[in-house]
């Protein structure tokens, strides 16, 4: 109420933006494969992920729209070996409404080969007293 008297109801909703994404992790593969992965953010039904060659100074848009909280794909082989200059950023969306980038740097995966061996030994009993 105010001093001209009441006003009827207005139909404004309030839309709360998605939040950020966290726990962002991305791996390199030696074949080249980058795996992203976070935990869903509160309020997003979509993804956006970025990939940079120079810490972020220029970006390639790897993925759009994404409905899955995680995703891999196969750089261009020019990029390849591993740079540690590699990044990746992801967006949530909600709406047509964005949250900001978060930024991972792309570690290397480090696989550990295991190596199994079977020996075989022979073993001859001899008796001392001739039987």
């Amino acid at each position: 109420m105010n001093a001209h008297g009441a006003s009827g109801w207005t139909d404004v909703q309030s839309i709360a933006p998605p939040c950020a994404v966290e726990g962002l992790r991305a791996t390199y593969a030696a074949n080249g494969d980058v795996s992203v992965s976070w935990n869903p953010a509160k309020r997003a039904d979509s993804y956006d992920v970025n990939f940079s060659a120079d810490n972020g100074r220029s970006c390639q848009r790897m993925e759009t729209g994404l409905a899955a909280t995680s995703t891999t794909f196969t750089k261009d082989p020019a990029a390849l070996p591993y740079n540690p200059n590699f990044l990746v950023a992801v967006q949530s969306r909600k709406d047509g409404m964005t949250n900001g980038w978060r930024n991972a740097p792309v570690e290397i995966e480090h696989s550990i080969a295991v190596v199994r061996r079977q020996t075989t030994a022979t073993l001859s009993l001899t008796s001392h007293d001739g039987q």
